[in-house]
């Protein structure tokens, strides 16, 4: 059995937050995490874990996180880096930050309408910092 989660960060814009998740992940046993709004720049690098993101353009990332036990293949990116999807053991795995206002709701079925789905674009390797 394995441990999966999924945490809205909103910016996690500090190296003090990110020791907190650190803490959070290592103490909750957590495998797999799936991370909204992550700042880029902070969500780098955790102790025992392999970061996947998706940047959109104004730096904020969807992003997969899992521990150095797993290794998951057949990484997708949405373009509009709302969403990323890989495979583990069979299972898909799918996060996608869905904007939620009424201004945003283009946005929203674009992101629903293009979930990352199997391709031949396997690009496994976790991101570089």
């Amino acid at each position: 059995m394995f441990m999966i989660a999924t945490l809205k960060i909103n910016g996690l814009t500090s190296r003090t937050k990110v020791e907190m998740l650190e803490e959070f992940l290592l103490r909750q046993e957590i495998d797999i995490i799936f991370l909204q709004e992550a700042a880029h720049s902070t969500i780098n690098t955790l102790r025992s874990y392999k970061i996947y993101t998706n940047v959109r353009t104004a730096g904020w990332a969807t992003a997969m996180v899992t521990s150095n036990e797993i290794t998951v293949t057949n990484v997708t990116r949405l373009l509009s880096g709302r969403g990323i999807a890989a495979e583990y053991r069979g299972i898909r795995l799918v996060n996608v930050s869905a904007p939620s206002r009424t201004a945003k709701q283009q946005e929203r079925e674009s992101s629903v309408q293009h979930l990352p789905t199997r391709t031949d674009d396997d690009n496994a390797q976790p991101s570089e910092s």
